[in-house]
């Protein structure tokens, strides 16, 4: 994955940064910020991988899967902490480079 091919160490920061964002809304069970956060995280890879104008048009075209994902967060009881393993293991595959398992886990 491209992501995995052009992260550095300054870039790495931005993950982990966001990580500490989404780890902090779950501590506060602040439904919303987790959300934002969880989105944070994807356009941040995309960012990473160079991919900025691919995630502005998966934005534009996505209203209705936002939707149900916002609605299902409000309504259903997630098991964030399932949530931030998965994106603690996406994290660390993209930072070591380990573009197999990247792709497995994305």
């Amino acid at each position: 994955m491209e992501c995995c091919a052009r992260i550095t160490d300054e870039t790495s920061k931005l993950l982990v940064d966001v990580i500490r964002r989404e780890l902090y809304a779950q501590e506060r069970r602040d439904r919303r910020a987790f959300f934002d956060e969880d989105n944070d995280l994807h356009r941040t890879i995309c960012q990473i991988a160079g991919c900025e104008r691919v995630w502005e048009w998966l934005e534009m075209l996505s209203y209705d899967l936002q939707r149900y994902r916002w609605l299902r967060m409000c309504t259903e009881k997630l098991d964030w902490g399932s949530i931030m393993s998965q994106h603690y293991a996406i994290c660390d595959n993209i930072v070591e480079h380990n573009a197999d398992e990247t792709r497995f886990l994305v």
